[in-house]
């Protein structure tokens, strides 16, 4: 087939035509479009004074002209000023078919309107959800990185400092740990030095203080007895001494004493408990702990007889 008005093409559609020729009242952002002021200058509208303008067109662009849909339709699909009635079938049906078709062009004059006006406000949402995204990649690429705080410039180091100021509250928070660890380390000084006295006044006893003291011990050095008792003593020593003095030493920790020379004497956790008075609170609760359970045997054996 060929002539005017056929497509030869496959899958060509007609080019839709508008319903509406003419903006509409509704339209009410050509209304304000068209109330902004002209621009001016090398992008303005317009031509400039000498210079022609193209054969057909006007210099001055004509007003824009706004329809009211309502008016459209009374003018277009008017309804009948006087009844006609019908008398015969095919007048009736020519008849119904003029009315639906004054309805259905009514009703395609508004949602055409309605239509334009709801396109343009998703244009508008679109083109601030673009813009709002291209705001946020243009913050992202202003925003500091890591690279740019840790590698300063040659104007930045000649300029400005390569470290910050403490806050007050870090500064704070560094004379607190200074004062801690500076206490920490003169306590353990205080203890170590208790420590030593203590084992001093242990040791006090085993003191040569007297002459009669000096001569015994130097009899007892060198009797040969004594180095022989010494001796064998040494040879007869058990194998597990070693765990024995761990032995002494978990001892020394768990009950806060000294072991020397196989006796346990007063170390320095239970000279602290006693003066902080912790012993006297243990020894006051021990006591009532053993009276209560005296009660509980004494009533028992009451019970029993």
């Amino acid at each position: 087939m060929s002539g005017k008005g056929v497509y030869r093409k496959s899958g060509t559609l007609p080019v839709t035509r508008q319903i509406l020729k003419k903006p509409t009242t509704g339209q009410k952002y050509l209304l304000d479009e068209l109330k902004k002021p002209k621009p001016k200058g090398m992008k303005g509208v317009g031509y400039a004074a000498g210079v022609l303008q193209p054969r057909g067109s006007h210099r001055i662009s004509p007003p824009v002209e706004f329809v009211d849909v309502e008016k459209l339709i009374d003018s277009t699909v008017r309804t009948p000023s006087k009844d006609t009635e019908a008398r015969s079938q095919q007048a009736k049906d020519k008849l119904n078919k003029a009315e639906l078709r004054r309805q259905y062009l009514a009703e395609s004059f508004r949602k055409e309107e309605e239509r334009l006006i709801k396109m343009h406000e998703l244009i508008q949402k679109r083109e601030q959800l673009v813009q709002e995204q291209r705001q946020r990649e243009m913050e992202e690429l202003n925003e500091p990185r890591s690279s740019d705080l840790t590698i300063p410039s040659l104007n930045e180091m000649v300029s400005g400092k390569l470290m910050r100021d403490r806050t007050p509250e870090e500064k704070e928070l560094l004379e607190m740990k200074r004062r801690y660890n500076r206490e920490t380390q003169e306590l353990r000084i205080q203890e170590n030095k208790l420590k030593k006295l203590l084992n001093l006044y242990h040791m006090s006893s085993e003191f040569i203080t007297t002459e009669e003291q000096l001569l015994a011990t130097i009899e007892n050095v060198f009797s040969t007895r004594t180095a022989t008792s010494s001796f064998d003593s040494i040879k007869s020593l058990p194998k597990n001494s070693i765990t024995k003095g761990n032995n002494a030493f978990a001892q020394d920790l768990f009950f806060g004493t000294n072991t020397r020379n196989d006796t346990s004497e007063v170390g320095l956790p239970m000279v602290q408990d006693f003066i902080s008075g912790e012993l006297n609170r243990l020894h006051t609760k021990a006591k009532e702990n053993l009276e209560v359970q005296l009660e509980q045997q004494k009533n028992s054996s009451k019970i029993d007889l």
